[in-house]
C-alpha cells in the first residue's frame, strides 16, 4: 500500500512540475465547451465552435494561471564578464614494453589445447519429440 502511494505522489509531483495540470484543466473546460455547445447544434458545428477562439470562463483562468507561471519562473539573465575557458590536461602516453617474451602454456590455457574436437557441422538442431 505505501509504495503504490509513493507512486502517486511522485506522478502528481511531476504533473505539477512541468505544469501539466493547467493542460488537463483546459482538456476538460474544452470538453465542457463541446458538450454544451452540442446540445445545440450539429457535432461538427459544436467542435468548430469550441475551438474558434472563444474562451469560456475555465479558459481564462487557465490562460492566466499559465502567464502568471511563466512570469514568476523567468530566470534572469546574468551577464558574464569574462570568457570561461575549459581546459583539459594532457597526459603523456606510456607504453611499457615486456622485456621477456610470454609463452603459453597448455597447462594454463587448457581452453587453447590442440587437442580439442572440432565443431559441429552444420550446428546441432533443437528436436521436439
Amino acid at each position: 500500500m505505501g509504495r503504490c502511494v509513493q507512486i502517486l505522489v511522485v506522478f502528481f509531483l511531476c504533473i505539477a512540475a512541468t505544469g501539466a495540470q493547467w493542460d488537463m484543466l483546459q482538456a476538460i473546460a474544452w470538453g465542457r465547451m463541446m458538450a454544451d455547445h452540442s446540445r445545440t447544434m450539429p457535432l461538427a458545428s459544436a467542435v468548430t465552435k469550441t475551438f474558434d477562439g472563444e474562451m469560456c470562463h475555465i479558459c481564462r483562468m487557465v490562460a492566466k494561471a499559465k502567464q502568471q507561471e511563466r512570469s514568476h519562473s523567468a530566470v534572469p539573465e546574468v551577464k558574464i564578464g569574462s570568457k570561461i575557458v575549459l581546459f583539459f590536461q594532457i597526459i603523456p602516453e606510456v607504453i611499457i614494453g615486456a622485456t621477456r617474451s610470454v609463452a603459453w602454456r597448455s597447462s594454463e590455457a587448457p581452453w587453447m589445447t590442440v587437442d580439442r574436437p572440432a565443431p559441429l557441422l552444420p550446428p546441432p538442431r533443437l528436436r521436439f519429440p
